[in-house]
């Protein structure tokens, strides 16, 4: 792994600033409030969540007493080892990722050991909010999407929301194991109805965008998902999907061919208990 570190940090709103946790390009969130100082995600390791915590202290002169994850992967999630004494919350499917263990491998490239993985204390079902001190914060679940456990932290008083790996920037959504495509579009519309049309959005990944942004790229995601589950409801096999896309059988993909393969295997687990027609020879 390539050495950790964070940007400086930059106003993206009214005492509420952004900085970028390397190697992983990871936005990490500061909310500033007249008692309390929030931090969105947590960056790869305990390490690194310590070096976030001291960036606070030297840059603002605050401690960080509030985290939120936004979900369950590493690089937004395992430096929240670092935070103790420290209220701190996530989504429940947090808990679900740690029992069926963590890839002990990547943790020992991370430069530490499981046991510094550390739950949220205050675990999100649905909904949930808390004051910064003049300052309200909504965290709110909507469901499924880019990973089992997505959690939206809004302020609405800063006009602001981070919406973590439900939206990325500087290229395609990522899809992975924990994907679920078929409902990350109707989530994305769930995040624009609670936040409204001139909220900024800041993605896990890239620079903040607005609202007609989230809207293309949902729009993507579901054209993506249309065009592979046809595929599927056509009798085409997974192997024959992937096929198809290397072999540019789309006049017009909506993501890169990387991005499209790694949907097609998402898409094609979601659907794998509907079985599709046999093609003929």
């Amino acid at each position: 792994m390539s050495e950790f570190s964070i940007t400086n940090w930059v106003e993206v709103a009214p005492a509420t600033y952004l900085a970028v946790a390397e190697p992983e390009g990871v936005n990490i969130g500061l909310v500033l409030g007249a008692k309390h100082a929030l931090l969105v995600d947590t960056g790869s390791s305990p390490a690194q969540g310590a070096t976030i915590a001291e960036s606070v202290r030297n840059q603002f002169h605050r401690v960080i007493d509030r985290v939120v994850v936004t979900h369950a992967h590493y690089d937004h999630w395992f430096g929240l080892g670092a935070f103790n004494n420290v209220k701190t919350y996530g989504q429940a499917g947090l808990l679900d990722e740690m029992s069926v263990g963590v890839d002990t491998t990547l943790v020992a490239q991370l430069g530490f050991t499981p046991d510094l993985i550390a739950p949220p204390q205050n675990l999100i079902l649905d909904w949930g909010s808390f004051s910064l001190g003049g300052e309200h914060v909504q965290l709110k679940y909507f469901g499924p999407a880019h990973s089992n456990s997505d959690l939206v932290v809004y302020v609405p008083g800063r006009r602001l929301a981070f919406v973590g790996d439900l939206l990325e920037e500087p290229g395609p959504p990522h899809f992975g194991p924990d994907t679920t495509v078929s409902t990350w579009p109707n989530v994305i519309d769930q995040v624009i109805a609670l936040v409204g049309l001139d909220t900024l959005l800041v993605p896990g990944h890239g620079k903040p965008v607005d609202t007609a942004f989230a809207l293309r790229q949902r729009n993507d995601i579901e054209r993506c998902y249309r065009q592979i589950r046809e595929w599927h409801t056509r009798g085409y096999g997974l192997q024959d999907a992937l096929a198809r896309i290397e072999m540019g059988c789309s006049l017009d993909w909506p993501f890169s061919v990387a991005a499209m393969r790694e949907a097609a295997i998402c898409i094609y687990a979601e659907l794998a208990g509907s079985q599709p027609p046999t093609r003929p020879a």
